[in-house]
């Protein structure tokens, strides 16, 4: 089973590890004595990142392949998503790609931002022969049975061709989208226009157009593992358990079970590095609990530190630095600092 992660560069090598830290994250799992090889898919920009830069990322196990050719042949074929800009016709292609570049073999797929917290030669060990979107999000994707490729590219033909027409329609199909989040983890969507490959593979998944493993499959799969795509909701896939978080071994639990891995998604590592703002200007503030948006003054300031170039506490390296390398998640993960009450034990 392939472990995949695609990428897209938009900027040399040092940018692009700052907000996409995959060297970062190579060198975090040899050190913790994962085996597992990664290909990265680079859909645009390949000959910006720097050969060094990629000779060390082979070195560490992170074999870079420049699939810019593939995926401009590739767009030809779906003008038709030109509508959602570059970034959203990347995510709705890199499927397609894929699956011309592995054939039928079966993939783990993970976003950049994604971080394992479990060695990766055991996730696949663990969800051998089975296709599923975890909790309908792309981010960590399982695809073990061409069906699922086939289901998606009719669908996404269809999609390309009329996206007007066919998110209406998709959006008069919407009824019972909550027991299909609850009951097949299809994720949820707001937008009557279908503008994300989330939105769509979502939709797929609670019509039943696009292959997805039960459940309580995954479930069982995971055993002692829990599985996060979301960490600002954890409670929202536990919810009878008041969680307590802890680090041992260089592996973050909640109630002694291993978090399978962390999605360092936007939202989340900017929640993150909110908090360590805090603790360097405002110490009493960063003993209250941290509201889960920005907002007025603290707004403004994070969006002055996130204009800095060098060392910003913004960058997503630096959060990683912070929470993998220098603390654990403690500071947050904790009843008093969390933005919603209850989640947490009182620790």
């Amino acid at each position: 089973m392939h472990h995949v992660i695609v990428a897209w560069a938009n900027s040399n090598a040092a940018e692009f590890e700052a907000q996409v830290p995959l060297e970062f994250i190579a060198r975090r799992y040899r050190r913790l004595g994962y085996e597992a090889r990664f290909q990265i898919v680079v859909l645009q920009g390949y000959e910006r990142l720097e050969t060094d830069y990629r000779s060390r990322l082979a070195e560490l196990g992170f074999e870079l392949h420049d699939a810019g050719a593939m995926f401009d042949e590739m767009h030809r074929q779906y003008l038709g998503l030109d509508r959602f800009g570059r970034y959203e016709v990347s995510c709705f292609l890199r499927w397609p790609v894929l699956h011309r570049i592995f054939g039928d073999d079966a993939f783990v797929h993970y976003d950049g931002d994604v971080v394992l917290n479990v060695p990766a030669e055991e996730v696949a060990r663990r969800f051998a022969g089975t296709s599923f979107v975890l909790q309908g999000c792309p981010a960590f994707t399982v695809v073990s049975d061409s069906t699922w490729y086939d289901q998606y590219e009719h669908e996404l033909a269809e999609f390309s061709a009329d996206t007007d027409g066919y998110s209406a329609r998709a959006w008069r199909e919407r009824a019972g989208w909550e027991e299909s989040a609850e009951q097949k983890w299809a994720g949820s969507r707001f937008r009557e226009t279908i503008s994300s490959d989330q939105d769509f593979i979502s939709h797929l998944i609670h019509t039943g157009r696009l292959l997805q493993a039960r459940k309580e499959c995954v479930l069982e799969r995971l055993g002692d593992w829990m599985a996060i795509e979301n960490p600002l909701y954890p409670d929202a896939y536990y919810p009878a358990d008041r969680l307590a978080y802890s680090r041992s071994n260089s592996i973050d639990r909640f109630n002694g079970r291993p978090v399978m891995m962390w999605h360092m998604q936007t939202s989340f590592y900017v929640y993150l590095a909110r908090h360590i703002i805090q603790s360097s200007y405002s110490p009493l503030a960063s003993r209250r609990r941290l509201p889960l948006h920005l907002a007025g003054l603290e707004y403004l300031g994070y969006r002055a530190l996130a204009g800095m170039t060098r060392n910003s506490p913004t960058k997503r390296r630096a959060i990683y630095e912070a929470y993998f390398d220098r603390m654990d998640f403690s500071p947050v993960f904790n009843d008093r600092r969390w933005w919603k009450p209850g989640v947490f034990g009182t620790n």
